[in-house]
This record gives C-alpha cells, structure tokens and sequence, in this order.
C-alpha cells in the first residue's frame, strides 16, 4: 500500500470566506515517469482557471510508482513554520524499507498552518473499496478548525487502490447558478475526469458545493472577511474574494515579484473595506475595474506604481475615503476620471509623480480633505481646476509640477478663497516644448 497525503491549503483570515483555487491535484504517472503504472501528485495554483494545473502553473510534481514505498508523515509545525500553529506534511521514498519516514528520508515538506478550511487526507480504504488493500482520499472542509477532517465534515470519498492507476482527480470551480445564489457564488465540484477531458461533467461529478455570497457556506450573511494581501505573503488568486461584500480589515494587492492581474473582476461585489486599500505593483492594469461597487473605504487608499494603469475607472462608487488618498508613481495615468463620486478624504491627498497626468478632472465633486492637499511632481499638468470645489482643507501645497502656469494659483485662490502661503512653485517649462 502506497500512503500518502494530499491537502488542498487555502488562506483565509480572520472571518470565514471561500478560497476554491486548486493547490494540488493527482493524475496518472506517465509511462516514462513509472513504466509498470503509479500517480503523480501535483502542486500549483490554477491561475488560467481551466480546473488544471499545467505548464508554468506547476510548482512541483511528485511521483509515486507501483513497486516503490513513498511515506508520508504529518508532525506538528514548529513556530517557525507557522506561528499560530499547524501542520508539516514531510514524504520521501522509505528508503530503508521499516515503514517510517526517518529525517533522513525526507525529501519533501509543507506547512498547513491553522485556517486551512479546504483539506483532503488519506484513510485506510475498506475492502470493498479496495480489496486488495490501499488508501482513500477524504476531501471536505475543516468546519471546526481542527486541522482533521471528522465524518460530518467528509463531502467525497475517492478510493486508490494497490496496483490501480487512479483516473485524474480534479477539484475545479465555477459560477453558482441563479437558483443556486440568487446573488451569485460559487460552486466547488468534485470528482474524477474519467475521459480526460480536463472537465467534470455529468457521473464524473463527485459532490458539488456551493459558497454563496462570500462566506463559507453562505453562513456569513454579510459576505465579510478580514485583513486580505495578494502576492508573495497572502493569497494567489482573486477568486477567493468573488461574492464578498466587506473586509473588515485592510485590502492590499502588490503585484511585485508576483503574478500580474489582467484585472480586478473577482472583486466586483466588494462594497466596504473598514481598513485601508492598496494596488501596487500591478503593471498589468489598466484601468481599476472591478471596484465598481466599493463605496467606502475605512482607512487609506494607496494607488501607486502600476505601469500600465490609465485611468481610475471603476472607482465610480467610492464617495469617502477615511485615511489618505493617495494616486503615485503611475507613468501613464492620463486622468483621475474614476474618481468622480469622491466628496471626502480623512487625512491627506497626494496626487504625485504620474509623468503622463495633465490636469486633475475627476476630482471634481472633491469637497472636504482633512489636512494636506499635495500636487506635486507631475511632468505635464497643466490644470488644477477639478479641485476648484474646495470649500475644507487643512493646506494646499502644488510644487514641483514644471508645466503648470502660475495663472492656475490665483485662478484657484479666486475659486474656492484659499491661498497656497509659499507652497505653490511651478512652471519652470511653460511654453517650451515639453509641455502640451
């Protein structure tokens, strides 16, 4: 009997919600990999959404074949791997044949640390299951926490047998339908690719379970989570967040050093985030589509360094913003156009360093900023005039912007009857061809 163990690990944070990216799935070996039969076990994260992990999506891929002992051994994770406690899924081939995985014969080892709600874990196979012996794979969600899956918490059973090459075991996602979630989700299928088709469809489908609305089961009534990262420490796919509503914590997606996001869809349901948010780092963005329905943000809002981002587009919701404002470093926004909903920033706004921005439209329906209002550093704008509706700011400071005339000072002072006191100080290349 080949034992062994496959967990499917997905983050989550605080307040429960519905991670259902792929993480690892099982296949047959390849004849070259293992002539007389066998498995391999494969890690990855499915980012194309096709329900596979292949090509560049595969992190590892383990191998397991007929005639050759592989263990696996679960120990309790050290601090170091995970603070708040966990597991450590150690397997290597029993080299020694005494049927325990020593520390020598470990090749392989991940940490589970707790809140892993998605797990799968092996159990001795009955022998009407097998009846020449092996394991079965029990996939459920760990409703308690306890780093096991108990009976109740079993959604599938999937035996492989001693001498068998298993079918391809999948878990893939899909939209929830209408009857389903009224408004929307997701559905968790299940099962075996019998035909190699690389879809479950009809008896191939195990068990299907549907995540509503953002929480875990639908049992959140408010579709909330807490504090959410994308990219190197935190989730790796945006999907999980499809259906939620409110983060009650902070939101911060860096794409640096990580996979790129074509967009920000999975976040279309997004209404609240008490917290800050931030979008950095994600030079394959063009616009903020996807936040269409964010109407409040608790803290700050940090938009900085995307190099492909042109506008703000998709932030047509968003009315308050407790903390700072923040729009840097973008080299080819255009317009601030997005923005146009926004009457209130909490603390300070900084429009700086976005080399392609030449006037502030957008910012138009902006009444109230706490403290600073910072224009600085923008090579080509020309206007100020969208902040002409001004009636509460701390101090108004617009320096460093060489194509900006010094006619947009007193245009400005006239408009809204505040002065710059000595921060304005432009215009070093009016009128050469620098400028538009």
């Amino acid at each position: 009997m080949r034992p062994f163990l496959i967990v499917l690990s997905l983050m989550t944070a605080c307040a429960p919600t519905a991670f259902v990216r792929q993480t690892s799935q099982v296949e047959a070996a390849g004849a070259e990999e293992c002539p007389q039969g066998g498995i391999a076990v494969v890690r990855g994260v499915d980012r194309d959404r096709d329900g596979r992990i292949t090509g560049d999506e595969v992190d590892s891929r383990d191998v397991t074949c007929d005639g050759v002992a592989t263990l696996t051994a679960v120990l309790p994770a050290s601090d170091a791997d995970c603070p708040s406690g966990g597991l450590v899924i150690a397997s290597g081939p029993d080299t020694d044949g005494d049927g325990v995985l020593s520390d020598a014969e470990v090749v392989d080892r991940e940490a589970v640390c707790n809140g892993a709600q998605t797990l799968s874990q092996v159990a001795d196979a009955t022998p009407a299951e097998c009846p020449g012996g092996g394991v079965v794979i029990l996939f459920g969600e760990d409703v308690d926490g306890d780093g096991s899956l108990a009976e109740s918490e079993v959604l599938s059973r999937r035996p492989v047998c001693d001498g068998v090459a298993p079918a391809a075991s999948r878990v893939q996602t899909e939209p929830a339908t209408a009857a389903e979630c009224p408004d929307g989700g997701v559905a968790i299928v299940v099962g075996e690719d019998t035909d190699g088709d690389g879809t479950l469809t009809g008896a191939e489908v195990v068990s299907r379970e549907v995540v509503c609305g953002g929480g875990a089961g639908g049992g959140d009534t408010d579709g909330g989570v807490g504090d959410v990262a994308y990219g190197n420490y935190g989730i790796s796919d945006l999907i999980t967040l499809r259906g939620v509503r409110v983060i009650d914590g902070n939101l911060d997606i860096d794409c640096q050093g990580f996979v790129q996001l074509p967009d920000l869809r999975d976040l279309a349901s997004l209404e609240e985030v008490t917290g800050s948010v931030g979008v950095q780092g994600c030079d394959a963005l063009a616009s903020m589509t996807g936040f269409d329905a964010l109407g409040t943000v608790g803290g700050s809002l940090t938009v900085q360094s995307n190099a492909a981002l042109v506008s703000l587009e998709g932030l047509d919701a968003l009315a308050s913003v407790g903390g700072d404002l923040t729009v840097q470093s973008n080299a080819a926004l255009a317009s601030l156009v997005g923005l146009d909903a926004l009457t209130s920033v909490g603390d300070d706004l900084f429009v700086r360093s976005n080399g392609a921005l030449p006037d502030l439209a957008g910012l138009d329906a902006l009444l109230h900023v706490t403290n600073v209002v910072s224009v600085d550093t923008n090579a080509v704008l020309t206007s100020i005039d969208a902040i002409h509706g001004l009636t509460t700011v701390g101090e108004v400071r617009v320096y460093l912007n060489p194509c900006l005339p010094d006619t947009a000072r007193t245009a400005f002072e006239s408009a809204t009857g505040l002065t710059f006191s000595d921060w304005f100080d432009n215009g070093t290349a009016v009128g050469t061809p620098a400028c538009p």
